[in-house]
């Protein structure tokens, strides 16, 4: 009896570019785990390409952003993405800082730069940090924004 496993062409999976401006090619090893863990049926299709992995990850997980942004920022497409307030030890008197506790930055796929920030806010400074997004203190409701930024090769 003899035990094999059959895989993917690396080839195939280089060129897969669900977002349409960068290849999900940073680490592949990382890539084939995401792709069997959550576009099993995609993934080992005898006819995969990667315009049916790109459709497949173009689909939204159940945190409702699509899979391959959630492979990116290095998440469960299972886990929530919603912001809370950061730990206690905020002091400042003109902003809440938020997090998000799901991301970690040192898990990002390694494709894609990525910057956060609060929508509508006229102080809304960018930050790398899921961890502390700043939101004014003020009356309002913000929208936090991820901002995915290809990598150059």
């Amino acid at each position: 009896s003899m035990t094999f496993t059959l895989q993917t062409k690396t080839s195939v999976l280089e060129a897969t570019n669900p977002g349409g401006d960068k290849a999900l090619s940073a680490n592949i090893a990382n890539l084939r785990t995401f792709l069997s863990s959550y576009t099993n049926a995609a993934y080992i299709a005898a006819d995969v390409s990667h315009s049916t992995l790109e459709a497949a990850l173009q689909a939204n997980g159940a945190n409702g952003i699509p899979l391959w942004q959630s492979y990116v920022l290095g998440i469960a497409p299972t886990n929530s993405i919603a912001p809370v307030t950061a730990p206690a030890g905020d002091a400042s008197t003109t902003q809440i800082t938020l997090a998000i506790p799901a991301i970690d930055a040192l898990k990002y796929s390694g494709d894609y730069d990525v910057s956060y920030r609060a929508v509508g806010a006229t102080n809304g400074a960018s930050t790398d940090d899921p961890q502390s997004i700043a939101v004014p203190l003020g009356t309002g409701t913000y929208t936090i924004k991820a901002t995915l930024s290809p990598k150059s090769e």
